[in-house]
C-alpha cells in the first residue's frame, strides 16, 4: 500500500510539473535532437530531482524553488536531447561559469524560461557551433528599457522595418544574440557582449536571421563573419537556433 501511494504521488507531480515534452523539429536537413518542455514552477517537487535521477547542484541547494525547477527542466531536456546523439547519459554537471559540462564529442546548448526549456545536442563531427535559446516576449515597457542594451540604431531601423512590433522584433534580436553567444562561448571562453555583433537580416516569412561579428573575439571568430539561424514563434516565447557545420 505504501508502494502505491508513492508512485501515485510521484506520477500526480510529474503530470502537474511537465507538460508538451518532446523532440521539436526546428530545422530539416541537419543530425541536431532538440528535445523541448513546458513546466510549472508553481508544482515543482525537490522529490522530483530523485525520481528524474538529477542531481542538484550545491550552488542551488538554497536557490529559490522555481530556479530549481527551471534548472530540473533544463537538465531533463538535455538529458532526452543526448540520448538522441550519444545513448543514455547520467548528468550533465556546471563547469566554469556555470556553463554545461557535456559529453565528450558533443556540442549542445541548453536554454529556458519561467515556463519552458529546450536543449540542443549534435555530434562534433558534423557540427562546429551549435547554440539555442528561447526567450519570452518582452512586454513595450521592458522593450522600452532595454534596447539600447541589446541593439545599435542601425539595428534597431532594421526591426522597424519588420512589420510586427518593436517589442516582439528586440525579443527576436535579443534571442538571436543569445544563440550566437552559447554556439561560440566554448571557443571563446569569455563572455561577450551583445554589442560584439550585430543582426544584418531577418525573414519573418522564412522564419530566419544573420548576425556578423562587430568585435574579434577568436582566431577564428573575427570581425565580419556571419552566422544564419532559424527561430520559431510560439504563443509566449521564442526560439531561435544557430549552427555552423564542420567544414
Amino acid at each position: 500500500m505504501h508502494c502505491s501511494k508513492h508512485y501515485n504521488r510521484q506520477g500526480f507531480l510529474i503530470i502537474e510539473f511537465l507538460r508538451n515534452q518532446g523532440y521539436v523539429t526546428i530545422y530539416e536537413g541537419e543530425e541536431i535532437a532538440m528535445f523541448g518542455c513546458e513546466f510549472s514552477a508553481a508544482s515543482f517537487s525537490a522529490e522530483l530531482y530523485n525520481y528524474f535521477d538529477i542531481q542538484l547542484p550545491d550552488s542551488l541547494a538554497r536557490a529559490v524553488a522555481s530556479r530549481q525547477a527551471e534548472f530540473l527542466a533544463g537538465r531533463f531536456c538535455a538529458r532526452s536531447a543526448l540520448r538522441k546523439v550519444c545513448g543514455d547519459v547520467e548528468s550533465v554537471p556546471i563547469g566554469p561559469h556555470r556553463s554545461p559540462v557535456w559529453p565528450v564529442g558533443v556540442v549542445a546548448s541548453i536554454s529556458h524560461t519561467r515556463s519552458s526549456a529546450v536543449c540542443v545536442a549534435g555530434s562534433k563531427d558534423n557540427l562546429k557551433y551549435l547554440g539555442v535559446d528561447i526567450a519570452a516576449w518582452m512586454t513595450q515597457s521592458v522593450a522600452q528599457e532595454v534596447s539600447d542594451k541589446v541593439v545599435n540604431p542601425a539595428e534597431a531601423a532594421l526591426l522597424a522595418t519588420l512589420g510586427c512590433s518593436f517589442e516582439r522584433a528586440l525579443t527576436l534580436a535579443f534571442s538571436a544574440k543569445e544563440s550566437l553567444f552559447k554556439a561560440l562561448y566554448p571557443d571563446v571562453g569569455s563572455y561577450f557582449g551583445f554589442e560584439a555583433a550585430e543582426i544584418t537580416s531577418v525573414s519573418l516569412s522564412a522564419g530566419s536571421f544573420e548576425l556578423t561579428l562587430t568585435q574579434n573575439l577568436a582566431s577564428e571568430l573575427s570581425a565580419g563573419a556571419s552566422f544564419a539561424g532559424v527561430f520559431s514563434i510560439e504563443a509566449s516565447a521564442i526560439r531561435t537556433l544557430l549552427f555552423v557545420t564542420q567544414q
